[in-house]
């Protein structure tokens, strides 16, 4: 009996991790289940952090990918193009924190965190090996049930221009020309650089905007309120405000001079699409170029080439190949062997033909 009881005693048991995560599990689905009745019974759920981290990570998702970059805004830690990019934390899911005044990437996802060390802004290129080593700690130190361990955010979502139609792209251009159009006086559209030039094709679609507007607009500046009012037509540079939905940058033109312009593209963050290492200028100048309009004559100086002697050059082509295929296998010896039986048959064919139908020789 004492036996028994001691074998019972020191039989081995779930370990501390197990039931720490069996029991958070149980947490989470109780949770879930009163935050689902409580939405379906009309009252508003209390917000409860431990069910925010519920929600599922939607690397599809761009109002999401754009709010995790906004928390580097006011980040304290260096980021720089010799490190590790906001664009590329952003898209696997990382926000930045400052908590107990340390830098550090955090997952709403899995709680997961990431410290910051001081030595990563001192790196000299984004190949040396601690930057290597945080880009792949970005990677493995989510979670392993962690959504954001199948992917980041594809180029789709943290491209500089949205997925939509050229259409609606030309719409929301328009829109942001005319709240441009409000604030910028021409004491204000003298403070803004004349560079870079604007295609005459784009600039045609919009034949009622200035030169200096629709240069603000191409590159993603929108206007910024300062204050609860919007700013007035009527108001002076101190009053007037740009800023970028993508980097979230805000520049006063207060700053800025006749002699010192502002420069729509060098005013964005340095990893911000429209940035001068970026593409999204170029990109959205082709998206909102005018489509070109089919042409199906050729010129008289080129041979017109046909659906009928393209397809009988096909043919050439083919019975050229098929005659080569036949010559090298005529040629090899399993071709020989080939040939020979095909010989010999005809031959005896040609024997019992000669026995059974004497009458046709």
């Amino acid at each position: 009996m004492e036996s028994t009881s001691a074998t019972t005693l020191t039989a081995p048991g779930p370990s501390a991790a197990a039931l720490t995560d069996d029991t958070a599990q149980k947490i989470r689905r109780i949770l879930a289940v009163a935050d689902g009745e409580s939405t379906r019974s009309g009252s508003t759920p209390a917000s409860n952090p431990a069910v925010e981290t519920l929600a599922l990570a939607d690397r599809f998702s761009r109002s999401d990918f754009l709010a995790r970059l906004r928390s580097y805004l006011h980040s304290t830690f260096a980021f720089s193009p010799s490190n590790l990019s906001p664009v590329h934390l952003a898209a696997h899911g990382w926000e930045y924190s400052a908590e107990s005044n340390e830098s550090q990437l955090v997952c709403r996802q899995c709680n997961a965190s990431i410290l910051l060390s001081p030595l990563l802004e001192s790196a000299a290129s984004p190949d040396s090996t601690i930057v290597k080593r945080y880009r792949a700690l970005t990677e493995s130190n989510h979670a392993a049930t962690c959504a954001w361990r199948q992917g980041p955010c594809p180029e789709s979502t943290t491209s500089g221009l949205p997925a939509i139609p050229p259409s609606r792209l030309l719409r929301e251009m328009q829109a942001r020309v005319a709240d441009l159009e409000r604030i910028l006086t021409e004491s204000v559209s003298a403070l803004v650089s004349s560079e870079p030039e604007i295609p005459d094709a784009v600039a045609a679609r919009f034949s009622d905007a200035s030169p200096t507007s629709l240069r603000l607009a191409l590159a993603n500046w929108s206007p910024a309120c300062l204050s609860g009012d919007a700013p007035r037509e009527e108001d002076s540079s101190d009053h007037v405000a740009l800023s970028c939905s993508y980097c979230c940058r805000r520049v006063g033109l207060w700053t800025f001079a006749k002699e010192t312009k502002l420069d729509p593209i060098a005013a964005h963050k340095w990893y911000c699409p429209w940035s001068s290492t970026g593409d999204a200028w170029s990109t959205t100048l082709r998206r909102l170029a005018p489509p070109r309009p089919s042409t199906s004559s050729v010129p008289s100086d080129q041979p017109e080439t046909t659906v009928d002697a393209a397809l009988d050059a096909r043919r050439s082509t083919r019975k050229l190949v098929s005659s080569i295929r036949a010559l090298i296998h005529a040629s090899t010896a399993g071709g020989k062997r080939q040939r020979d039986e095909d010989l010999a048959d005809a031959a005896r064919w040609e024997k019992w033909r000669r026995v059974l139908l004497p009458d046709t020789q």
